[in-house]
């Protein structure tokens, strides 16, 4: 197994970055051996629905879609590149090509690392438990919040016609 060395870091949405409070909606990893650039970010809202009130939908989505766009393009022209030619480190840099650092509403974490023989799978684990789980409950506890209140109406109309 011939394992090579990555990094990836966080996408982070805060709604008020003065507070603090942010989500991780997104991954980017970069394996500079592999040349390999991957992105995931959060197709589902309802994790963030529930903690930023508020959120445009939309306008997030549209964020999201145009981040992934961006790595791809970036991924490419890296993969693309002559051997020759010098290649980023840490996945920060090709991050902040991307979403610069300021102080909007999207903004990178720290960046960490590992050791891989395939990264697009391990760019996949590292979404799944840190992020895709979430938004995954999320949808889940609002799907059955939909369905008890469903049934309250059902059961209520129902006691209604009996009387």
């Amino acid at each position: 197994m011939n394992r090579k060395e990555y990094s990836y870091c966080f996408l982070r949405y805060s709604q008020d970055p003065e507070s603090g409070e942010f989500a991780n909606v997104g991954l980017a990893l970069w394996s500079r051996e592999n040349r390999f650039l991957g992105f995931m970010g959060a197709k589902r809202q309802a994790r963030l629905k529930h903690f930023f009130n508020g959120l445009d939908e939309r306008g997030f989505r549209s964020l999201i879609e145009y981040v992934d766009r961006q790595f791809k393009a970036i991924g490419r022209e890296l993969a693309e590149s002559l051997p020759l030619e010098a290649l980023p480190d840490s996945v920060r840099g090709l991050a902040y090509r991307v979403v610069p650092l300021d102080e909007g509403s999207l903004v990178w974490g720290g960046a960490r690392g590992g050791l891989t023989a395939n990264p697009e799978m391990e760019l996949k684990r590292l979404f799944e438990r840190h992020i895709g789980k979430h938004f995954r409950a999320a949808e889940r506890s609002n799907r059955r919040r939909r369905q008890e209140q469903g049934h309250r109406r059902r059961r209520q109309a129902q006691g209604a016609a009996v009387d």
